[in-house]
């Protein structure tokens, strides 16, 4: 990445290229670091204790030289037209850092860690691909620190700084060098008092990445600022807080003529909470909760929420709860608003059953329609000790209606969180999905995955089914975040009923037989169904064997939908053996077979195990092989892995080594690749 200040030039990373220039500052740097490290010691020796006043007092000191090899190879073969693409990158990199510790003045005063070091690194990355082959290397020295420092860290007013600056290149699968160069500055300034806490702080990042071998520049800086007040007395608790960012991102290329990409996004956010406490137990709670969040750039959106929650003891046995919510939404040119309310009653009887009461409404208006709903249930759990066991029973009935009125419309989702399991089939929340609309991210936001290659989206009666892929990006219990628009609907009104049941016997604390049945009725009272209603019995039934370190689990699972029936057998067999105090081993296989009433079959399994060895002395060691299959009405995949990495440490050198290989096939590719890391690191 470049300079923030000052771009690197050709000719700067020509001169950097030269290995005697490179071994000249190695050797100046480690005779720097032990006069640097005599200095300070001499000066931590003075004679005086550290509590005592002095300019400069040194806690601890000492300077780490790392040797870092890594090696990366892909090959790809597109089935379709056969082209092969094959990238293999190359780092060698040399890092010596000083690390201080100590204050200046008093450590009252103010006290600092600090790291300072280089980094000296050789990179190469090559491509071979039809009509085209690319060779970019890369030789660079580079500054890196972290200041961290606390300015009168016993006073009630104190100050908090980090300084930071790293730099760091990696080569990428297009035979291109990233170069990505990041500073960072914050600030935190903290009020301790009783019964007040206040912190006010302020951040600034920027990160210049150029990529070698296109002439890709991308330079983005964030800037964030907030606050937070805190308010503490025994009978309340107030927490307000505040922050703001605002990232501004640009990418050049030096064959466009223009900016290829310009954008910039804010955001900022006010939350109020408070918890009042209506007796000296705690048992009697009012919660309050305002917020107001604002967001502009890719979408723009604005949210103003509050909610109410009060919550009664009214003996040891019976509590009530009641809450009251609103919030208001502008989602781009789409405004909502949703009003709704909920009581709920529980009561424990003796120590086997919980009874809980519960009832809801609310009114939803988006633009031109709305959205009614009003329902209540009820829910049994019994628990109790037999002979020989323990009886589980859970059964629980509710009813729901909901009318809808006005225009069809599209009203848009975002951020639906849901996990991704190969073992269960998730649909999104909402009936006439855009699929062309939908938009799939991790939970940082940060990863876009493709559809297609890390997921599947399903079409199934009126509902969408959103599948991951083994050979992509998705690991498999992972959750996503979904945006999406949907179509509302002409008018209608209908009543959901649900009831359900699941009774569960464990025996001999090795065995347990369990069976459920959960069914839904949706009835329509007026308007036309155009397929969103439907009818559903779920069944389901299997049993569990547990001895010593393996668990076996067999369940069928009868799923009869009117828009998404199918059959699915699932078995599994886990293994946690503990073989020694510093040695374990974990295995599982699994596997998965649905056929669906609407055509087509899916067959899934599993098999993954792994050992870990971390004794307190002497060498540690973890290895991982896992095999993926999935044949899912008509895409068909595999994945095949396999890891190892060890370490060991001999007096003051730290040895590490990694080895990584993944085998990817599927009905558009196959692709292999495979990544060697090896490290050695003196600490002095």
């Amino acid at each position: 990445m470049l300079n923030t200040q000052h771009p690197i030039s050709n000719a700067q990373v020509r001169k950097a290229r030269s290995p005697r220039r490179i071994q000249a500052l190695h050797w100046a740097l480690g005779i720097g670091c032990w006069i640097l490290d005599i200095g300070l010691a001499v000066s931590a020796s003075a004679g005086q204790p550290a509590e005592e006043v002095q300019w400069i007092g040194s806690k601890a000191i000492s300077y780490d030289a790392e040797l870092r090899y890594e090696s990366e190879d892909h090959d790809r073969v597109e089935k379709d037209t056969g082209d092969r693409t094959r990238f293999t990158n190359l780092r060698t990199a040399e890092i010596i850092n000083l690390h201080w510790s100590g204050f200046v003045y008093h450590p009252r005063f103010l006290q600092l860690t600090t790291t300072f070091g280089f980094l000296v690194e050789q990179v190469t990355a090559r491509l071979d691909e039809p009509g085209l082959k690319r060779t970019t290397r890369h030789n660079d020295i580079s500054p890196q620190y972290s200041i961290r420092g606390v300015f009168l860290p016993q006073h009630p007013v104190s100050l908090v700084f980090d300084l930071e600056r790293h730099r760091a290149s990696a080569a990428s699968g297009f035979g291109q060098v990233a170069i990505a160069d990041t500073q960072s500055e914050r600030a935190d300034v903290f009020y301790k008092g009783d019964p007040l806490a206040a912190q006010v702080y302020g951040s600034r990042s920027h990160s210049t990445q150029e990529q070698l071998g296109v002439g890709e520049n991308r330079d983005t800086k964030i800037l964030t600022h907030g606050a937070s007040l805190t308010h503490t007395l025994p009978w309340s608790l107030t927490n307000l807080t505040y922050d703001a960012d605002d990232t501004t991102e640009k990418v050049t290329n030096s064959t466009d003529l223009l900016t290829r990409f310009d954008s910039r996004r804010k955001s900022q956010n006010v939350a109020l909470a408070n918890q009042l406490r209506l007796d000296s137990t705690g048992g009697n709670t009012l919660n309050t909760r305002l917020g107001y969040r604002q967001e502009s750039g890719e979408i723009s959106a604005t949210r103003f929420a509050a909610e109410e929650r009060l919550h009664l003891t009214h003996t040891k046995q019976l509590t009530s709860d009641y809450s009251v919510r609103y919030s208001e939404d502008t989602i781009g040119p789409s405004h909502i608003q949703l009003t709704g309310e909920q009581i709920g009653l529980s009561h424990q009887l003796f120590d086997s059953l919980f009874t809980n009461l519960e009832g809801h409404a609310s009114q939803e208006t988006a633009d031109s329609s709305t959205r009614d709903i009003q329902g209540a249930s009820v829910n049994f759990n019994y628990r109790k000790k037999i002979p020989y066991g323990m009886l589980l029973l859970n059964a629980g009935y509710g009813s729901e209606r909901t009318d809808e009125t006005g225009a069809s419309t599209v009203r848009p989702v975002l951020d639906e969180s849901h996990v991704l399991l190969d073992t269960t089939t998730t649909f999104l929340g909402n009936v006439g999905i855009i699929l062309s609309s939908v938009v799939v991210r991790d939970t940082t936001k940060t990863i876009t995955y493709l559809v297609n290659i890390d997921y599947r989206l399903l079409s199934t009666g009126g509902l969408v089914e959103i599948r991951r892929i083994p050979t992509g990006a998705i690991a498999d219990g992972a959750t996503v975040l979904v945006n999406y628009s949907f179509n509302t609907g002409n008018p209608i009104s209908f009543v959901t009923r649900n009831w359900n049941w699941r009774t569960e016997l464990d025996l001999f604390e090795h065995f347990a037989v369990y069976a459920g049945v959960r069914d839904t009725r949706q009835t329509l009272l007026k308007g036309i169904d155009t397929g969103r209603l439907q009818n559903l019995h779920d069944t389901l039934y299997g049993a569990r064997v547990h001895w010593g370190p393996l668990t076996a689990t067999g369940e069928h699972e009868i799923y009869d939908s009117t828009l998404t029936p199918y059959t699915s057998d699932r078995a599994t067999v886990d293994c946690n053996l503990r073989l020694t105090d510093a040695q374990t081993l974990v295995a599982s296989a699994s596997w998965r077979h649905v056929v669906y009433g609407t055509g087509g079959q899916s067959h899934y399994r599993n098999v993954s195990a792994s050992y870990r060895l971390t004794p307190r002395h002497g060498p540690s060691l973890s290895l991982s092989a896992g095999h993926e299959v999935q044949d899912d009405r008509g895409f068909a995949g595999t994945f095949n892995y396999a890891n190892a990495e060890a370490s060991y440490r001999f007096r003051a050198v730290e040895f590490g080594a990694s080895i990584r290989l993944n085998d990817r096939d599927d009905n558009f590719a196959r692709e292999r690749s495979s990544s060697i890391l090896f490290t050695i690191k003196r600490t002095f």
